[in-house]
Formats: C-alpha cells, structure tokens, sequence
C-alpha cells in the first residue's frame, strides 16, 4: 500500500498490482474514506480505479486547481458544490447564450473535479479549488450512481487543507506513479 497524507486530516492511497493501472484507491479526509460506498444495500467496497487517470487528470489540471480565481459565471457561492448546483438553474430561449453558459460551466466542472478521468469507475465527485493559501476539498456524491444502487458511506463533506500540504500529497501521489 502506498500512503500519501495523513488519514486525519487528508490522504490518498492505493495498493495492488494491476499492471493496467486499476487499484483499490482511498481518498481520507479527517478519517473517512470518502471512495467507500455500499452496493445495492449489500456490502461495502473500496473503489478501484485506474489511478494513472486520477494522476494524468491532477497533472493536466494543476496549474488551474492550484490559482486562486473566483467562481465563473457571475454565481456568487460558498463552495464548488454549492457553485455547480446553482450554475445549472440556467435557462434561455437564445440556443448561443445556453450553450455558453453550460459549456463555461462543464469546462470549470472539468478541470476542477476528478470525477471526468473515471472510466464506468464509482468514484466520488470530489472538487479541488485554491481558496486563498487552502485547498478546498468538497464532494457530493448523494446521488451520483443512485439508479446502479451504489451509496457512498461518506456522500458530502467539504474540508480545507492548508495549500502546500495539498500540494506536497498530490506531488508525491503523482511521482509515484510517474517512477512505477
């Protein structure tokens, strides 16, 4: 198992030896694994995933998960969950204006939550944006898989980390992989 983090407080891991990259991954925050869900009301799994995609998205993202910017479209939120409910309640009857406006929305969306580099993975729709010198850590995962009949144990939570703490875990998360 390889530990980047400290479970109190914020933590990725990951163990097995997949050689396609799928692995049991657990993301901690203050002692809970948010990745644990329940299956169809049954028993509880860790989730696999291809962890290089979760590296390859932090890579391809780091500079914008890591500035400071306000949230776009003019929506005034408390958080990333809390932006992207909000930005959805958007209607027009200009076809240009939607379009704009849902696709600002879904580039924020990608380049600031891990959940797109999953491939038919269950994961948790987790978001990382710079809040001054912390990183904000928020998820909702409520009823992200609910028709498939997953429940993830810990489904909403959002956490602050101090921004070079986050930054020394991501690196060593992704250097590993990178050495593998």
């Amino acid at each position: 198992m390889k530990r980047f983090g400290n479970r109190k407080q914020f933590a990725l891991e990951y163990y097995g030896s997949e050689p396609d990259g799928y692995n049991c991954f657990k993301c901690w925050i203050e002692g809970q694994d948010i990745c644990r869900y329940v299956f169809q009301g049954k028993k509880v799994f860790s989730t696999h995933c291809d962890v290089y995609n979760i590296k390859d998205w932090f890579v391809e993202n780091w500079d914008i998960i890591m500035s400071s910017c306000e949230f776009p479209l003019g929506i005034q939120a408390d958080s990333s969950t809390d932006f992207y409910e909000k930005s959805g309640d958007f209607d027009s009857d200009d076809d240009e204006e939607f379009y704009e406006w849902f696709s600002t929305r879904q580039d924020w969306w990608f380049s600031h939550s891990w959940y797109v580099s999953r491939r038919n993975e269950y994961i948790p729709n987790v978001f990382f944006r710079r809040k001054d010198d912390m990183m904000e850590i928020d998820w909702d995962s409520s009823n992200l898989y609910e028709d498939e009949g997953v429940q993830f144990i810990y489904p909403k939570g959002i956490y602050y980390l101090e921004i070079n703490v986050f930054k020394n875990i991501i690196c060593s998360f992704v250097k590993s992989l990178n050495d593998l």
